[in-house]
């Protein structure tokens, strides 16, 4: 599992690899390649699963940073995160 930060974000994902997708709407996401619905990817103009916004695999260099790319453990069904080792405040 991989923490990363974006603005406003901190996604935890399961998936290996840089994400391919960023949000260039209000959510500012960043997207791996099984989090977009087929039906968008192929669009010439796919947007964001989460806020509609415009969705690009231009990337913006600093759009967003890797925090640890072996964490833990994630589980589905549940959000038991282990060995994360990170202070992120109360």
């Amino acid at each position: 599992m991989q923490i990363v930060k974006t603005k406003g974000h901190l996604i935890y994902s399961a998936n290996q690899g840089s994400p391919t997708h960023a949000c260039l709407g209000s959510c500012q996401k960043v997207w791996w390649p099984d989090d977009i619905p087929s039906d968008i990817a192929v669009l010439a103009k796919p947007v964001c699963p989460q806020c509609g916004g415009v969705l690009t695999c231009d990337i913006p260099p600093g759009y967003y940073s890797v925090i640890s790319d072996d964490a833990g453990v994630l589980q589905k069904g549940g959000a038991m995160i282990k060995n994360v080792g990170l202070n992120l405040g109360k």
